[in-house]
């Protein structure tokens, strides 16, 4: 026998992949949060991110993955609540905020009851900051539009540049064409004339919190 077949067999080390916690779509996405000037949100069944909870933010990440590593989803999370800088920083225009909430988030429980009664309270502190505005949609609001699915709007006043944030299974849809960011605008107007105003929506908010105990 050759003295190379007698030497047994090395294996083949297999390259340690690490998969990276903010997919190649999403950094477009912090890019623009962190240049924009303004962000009009209207969301459907979740809290934004910019103004989740940890705990909010965990449950939904371990929601969508739950066979994630949890080292995977500990820093998910821990980027998301990176994010939140963008509304505190300062030596550049601040960040605008204005969120059109649907009712139907604050009542599907994501988490438990505790996780739930946390964010509504944080919700509604954020809500007294001077740059947040947050505007309940109520169930019962009447004759309201309806929209199948959330969207953003972007406003970057230093780069004079608009853009619609859209985002489904495979990535995420930016619309940049001058007609698309109208029209979502006029859309987001119409959602927002049938919210609630921002004081009445922090009384349903604290309303809401009751329900949880």
């Amino acid at each position: 026998m050759a003295l190379a077949e007698a030497q047994p067999k090395r294996r083949r080390r297999r390259k340690s992949v690490q998969r990276d916690a903010v997919p190649d779509w999403f950094r477009r996405f912090l890019a623009l949060e962190w240049d924009a000037t303004e962000i009009r949100s209207y969301e459907i069944d979740n809290v934004p991110g910019l103004l989740q909870t940890e705990d909010y933010a965990r449950s939904t990440i371990t929601t969508w993955e739950p066979e994630a590593d949890q080292r995977l989803i500990d820093r998910q999370v821990e980027t998301r609540m990176d994010r939140k800088v963008v509304l505190k920083r300062t030596g550049r225009p601040s960040l605008r905020l204005e969120v059109v909430l649907s009712e139907a988030a604050l009542r599907r429980v994501q988490g438990s009851y505790a996780i739930m009664r946390a964010q509504l309270r944080h919700l509604a502190a954020s809500a007294k900051r001077p740059n947040i505005t947050l505007r309940i949609l109520p169930l019962d609001a009447p004759d309201r539009i309806t929209m199948p699915s959330p969207f953003q709007l972007f406003r970057l006043a230093e780069q004079n540049f608009s853009t619609v944030y859209l985002e489904d299974l495979f990535g995420a849809t930016y619309l940049k064409e001058a007609d698309e960011f109208t029209q979502y605008s006029i859309v987001f107007g119409r959602l927002r004339d049938a919210a609630l105003d921002p004081d009445e929506s922090r009384r349903f908010l604290d309303k809401m919190v009751e329900s949880y105990r």
